[in-house]
């Protein structure tokens, strides 16, 4: 070979050999074109963000750029920063020391420069690529830097300002064969084009005002916040007194000034909110020292009143129930407690009061029916802060619809449920109940029922179609404008898998026992039930063969016996089923 390559190439001196040419690129390369600070001036301790901004998009990889600062106090957070493959631009946080007297520090970006390779297409026919090597002595040795097409240039922008780079290439055919490589082309790259930016770093004066923050930021009335005024250093010897003030008498402050004792930076003082109306607001807090500034915004946050109240269903029947809402006028703030009452002792209100949750605008509660006699309504109230909303409730003895339920739960194609409607009392007269269903796959055998005369219930059967997807069918019994729903699920052929494997314990020690759970994704619609199949990973965990879950159901309890542990390992519990299965681990320890 012409020149040593790190690496073994089969010669075929039949390819031609190019001719191969180098030169640094400094024009026709992307370069940094403005470095930038904000803000320009610092005092101790504060950040500023800085953007290198690019001649143009930033080419695949990336483009480095090199940085440096001429001042420790303001030291850079890495040596260079990485313009992203696209883009044009990058940015990087410098952060101020501590700075004794005012000066100034200049940051450089430099971008890397780049390599062009130019040669002539070689006149060898099956020519399918070409690859170019480097190396850093003359003479060699090279390694591969990439495999390139049926190119005549190529761009290394992997290149380090400062450096000499020694370059060859060979052509290679469709069969595999390289040739010896070309002559040596090199190439010196010289330092790049540096950009600046001066910021200044200013010393604080003696005691100067830095911050103002108060905590809590968001009060209700009668609350306090904690505020604390700091200083850019300690106050001088004597104190430093500085000015607050409120702009706002529902948030007033003790005094018009606070001292900044000798030697320390910062003080506190509290301020109390008054009665906050119906309507919100905000408070500036301000402290000045000398003619510097700063302010802090609290909330002032309005109460919630009771909005509503509201129960459904509004008529019940003896032993119902209805779900009555609180409303309030927004978020509460905090936890909130309603008071309740009803002034019926055949619908007693559950507790005395209730609590919204702070963040919450509602809560519910439930209240229940005694036995009625007599047709009547009951009152039931939330009262908060003095303002009360109320909700009348029909307590009825007429029949109403108390419940609708079938079973199974869970059908196949062909199977069917069966399903019972209840009313709250036996009916004087045959009653009518419609019935109705959302699949055509579960279609209801009529439109509606009928509850026999001195009767309070009937059932009737529901058949399911041929079921290819599982689904869900809802059935729906009405009776004067009052529903209840039954969901049943249509299972295709199997369609049920495992949903977890879960146990009461965590972990077990020697001969010792815990419960198991095992869960379908749905109840189990084949009438014989279905068979789980149950194994663990150690023989000092048993665990019986199999767990058989019935139609209808979606679960199956088993017992895991640890055998004499000598050691603390994890052991795995996997329960298996029409081709799903899920386990769960168990700790064993002696």
């Amino acid at each position: 070979m012409q020149k040593r390559i790190a690496r073994s190439i089969t010669q075929f001196s039949t390819l031609t050999v190019m001719s191969l040419s180098a030169q640094t690129v400094i024009g026709q390369v992307v370069s940094v074109s403005q470095l930038s600070c904000t803000p320009t001036s610092l005092t101790s301790n504060l950040t500023a963000t800085c953007t290198v901004l690019l001649t143009g998009i930033a080419p695949s990889g990336g483009k480095e750029v090199l940085l440096s600062s001429g001042n420790t106090l303001l030291p850079l957070p890495a040596s260079s920063v990485t313009v992203p493959q696209g883009s044009t631009s990058a940015s990087f946080a410098v952060n101020a020391g501590t700075i004794p007297g005012d000066q100034t520090v200049t940051l450089t970006a430099t971008a890397l420069n780049a390599v062009l390779l130019r040669w002539s297409a070689s006149g060898s026919a099956g020519i399918t690529n070409y690859r170019v090597y480097r190396g850093v002595s003359d003479g060699g040795p090279y390694s591969p830097l990439a495999t390139l097409g049926l190119v005549t240039a190529y761009t290394d922008y992997n290149v380090q300002n400062g450096q000499t780079y020694h370059y060859v290439m060979t052509a290679i055919s469709s069969s595999g064969g390289e040739s010896v490589p070309s002559g040596q082309a090199s190439a010196v790259v010289p330092a790049g084009v540096p950009q600046t930016t001066t910021l200044s770093l200013v010393a604080a004066p003696l005691g100067s005002l830095s911050f103002l923050t108060c905590s809590p930021t968001s009060l209700l009335s009668g609350r306090v916040t904690t505020c604390t005024v700091t200083l850019g250093s300690p106050a001088p010897p004597g104190g430093t007194d500085v000015s607050i003030s409120s702009n706002s008498a529902l948030l007033p402050l003790p005094h018009p000034s606070i001292k900044v004792h000798t030697n320390s930076t910062s003080a506190s003082f509290e301020a109390t909110a008054g009665v906050i109306g119906s309507v919100g607001s905000s408070a500036t807090l301000k402290a000045t020292l000398g003619s510097v500034s700063k302010t802090a915004t609290i909330k002032l946050v309005a109460p919630v009143s009771l909005s509503s109240l509201t129960c459904n269903p509004a008529s019940l029947s003896s032993g119902q129930v209805t779900t009555c809402t609180v409303g309030l006028s927004g978020f509460a703030p905090t936890a909130t407690t309603v008071a309740l009452s009803s002034n019926s002792g055949l619908l007693p209100v559950p507790t005395a009061s209730v609590t919204v949750s702070a963040g919450s605008s509602f809560t519910k509660f439930i209240a229940t029916a005694g036995k009625i006699t007599t047709n009547q309504s009951a009152t039931l109230k939330a009262t908060l802060n003095g303002a009360s909303q109320t909700a009348t409730v029909n307590l009825v003895t007429r029949a109403l619809l108390q419940s609708f339920a079938c079973r199974p739960l869970s059908l196949a194609s062909g199977s069917s449920t069966t399903c019972t409607v209840a009313l709250s009392s036996a009916v004087s007269t045959g009653t009518a109940v419609g019935i109705s269903s959302s699949s055509g796959l579960l279609p209801v055998p009529a439109a509606s029922v009928t509850v026999p005369a001195g009767s309070t219930s009937t059932t009737f059967t529901a058949k399911a179609g041929t079921i290819t997807t599982n689904q869900t069918a809802t059935l729906k019994a009405t009776l004067n404008g009052v529903s209840q729903t039954a969901a049943i699920n249509l299972v295709a052929a199997e369609g049920v898998g495992i949903t977890s494997v879960s146990c009461y314990q965590p972990g077990l020690e020697s001969y010792s026992i815990t419960f198991c759970t095992v869960r379908l994704t749905a109840p189990v619609a084949t009438a014989g039930g279905i068979t789980v199949t149950l194994s663990t990973n150690t023989s000092l965990l048993w665990v019986p063969p199999v767990a058989t879950i019935p139609a209808g159901v979606d679960i199956a309890v088993f017992p895991a016996f640890s055998g004499a542990v000598t050691q603390s390992q994890t052991a795995r519990i996997t329960a298996s089923v029409n081709s799903s299965s899920a386990n769960v681990s168990l700790t064993l320890t002696p």
